[in-house]
């Protein structure tokens, strides 16, 4: 995540050096932007999606992924609905929506069947969310829209990767010619 501000045991630097991570990723063509957004946060509060639309113009690899739905404060529902339908801030690839596992059942060392069992429970019974493109919600839903992403982006780099691997080849060829 975003770092803001040094806590007690980081170096003063940590702000800086994470900042330099995220950029360094964003600004690689080749990977895939998955914006991870707290519902239960003001959408105009969070700076990744103008990073990601500074390293992404075009919107071919950025997702953004809404956490937390069960933290939303009462009556901010309609809000977070609109920023799921893409209509808030609008992004080619749009949404997607997961409840991972809180505190509480993370401490209580819930299982991965358990929470994803957990996950899909609350988006059936839940009054907001139910009503919703079930493509867009839980990890599962988000895990085949990010591996059919990949397929797509994979399909598009594929040629210059092959290209780069013959370059590379050549030169490996080359000095080991030189060396005999």
């Amino acid at each position: 995540g975003i770092v803001r501000t040094a806590v007690r045991g980081q170096t003063a630097s940590v702000v800086e050096d994470v900042n330099g991570l995220i950029e360094s990723y964003l600004a690689q063509e080749r990977t895939i932007v998955m914006a991870v957004l707290p519902a239960n946060q003001d959408i105009a509060t969070i700076d990744i999606l103008e990073r990601a639309a500074r390293a992404d113009p075009q919107g071919e690899r950025t997702l953004a992924v809404l956490t937390k739905p069960d933290l939303v404060d009462e009556g901010a529902e309609d809000e977070v609905k609109l920023v799921l339908a893409n209509k808030r801030k609008p992004l080619r690839l749009g949404y997607a929506m997961v409840r991972c596992r809180n505190q509480r059942e993370l401490d209580s060392e819930t299982s991965l069947a358990e929470a994803v069992a957990a996950e899909r429970a609350f988006f059936e019974k839940s009054e907001h969310w139910s009503q919703e493109d079930p493509k867009k919600l839980g990890v599962q839903a988000l895990s085949k829209r990010l591996s059919t992403l990949l397929v797509e982006r994979i399909k598009v780099a594929l040629p210059s990767i092959k290209y780069e691997l013959q370059l590379e080849r050549e030169e490996a060829a080359r000095d080991f010619e030189r060396l005999g």
